[in-house]
């Protein structure tokens, strides 16, 4: 996905005056490694240069939902204050759904996956999820033209986690 991204940035031709950059992280599942390392290893005047953090978590599951990060806690609170200016990122996701005729709702931003160093930090912070090993609900399955039951991603933490099982 983030592949995806930064080549539609480039045919766009699109100029940003402070940059963009485009992470993979390492070993999130064993303790946000990669993305904390990053941030601790931070400058205050490289960490005062970020105005936002854009996490894509499990975007390519094959029984999606389309989550955005409740960067205005109105559906949930961490532990975490989201920082100011996370209620940003959630409503460019809300507006984006809702011109394209989308359905989506809201998940946690609740310290679970690489924002959450960005967050400590008081970087605004936002994102899409589509869901992990839960089984997907009724009114999801409905919403989204899922499978009810099944895994939102059958092969999280699996052996099956191949790039054949990728949702396009």
């Amino acid at each position: 996905s983030l592949l995806e991204l930064a080549a539609n940035f480039a045919r766009d031709g699109r100029e940003f005056p402070d940059g963009v950059q485009f992470a993979f992280w390492g070993a999130e599942e064993v303790g946000l490694v990669g993305s904390l390392h990053y941030v601790r290893e931070l400058s205050d005047q490289e960490l005062n240069q970020i105005i936002g953090y854009l996490n894509f978590d499990m975007v390519g599951s094959p029984n999606p939902g389309r989550f955005v990060y409740d960067g205005d806690e109105s559906h949930s609170r961490a532990d975490v204050p989201a920082p100011e200016g996370s209620d940003v990122i959630e409503q460019a996701f809300n507006d984006h759904f809702e011109t394209h005729g989308m359905t989506y709702g809201p998940t946690a931003l609740d310290g679970r996956s690489d924002y959450q160093g960005f967050t400590l930090a008081g970087i605004p912070s936002g994102g899409l999820f589509t869901g992990a090993n839960d089984p997907m609900t009724g009114r999801d399955a409905r919403l989204y033209d899922g499978h009810y039951g099944a895994p939102y991603d059958p092969c999280y933490h699996q052996s099956c986690d191949y790039l054949e099982n990728i949702d396009r």
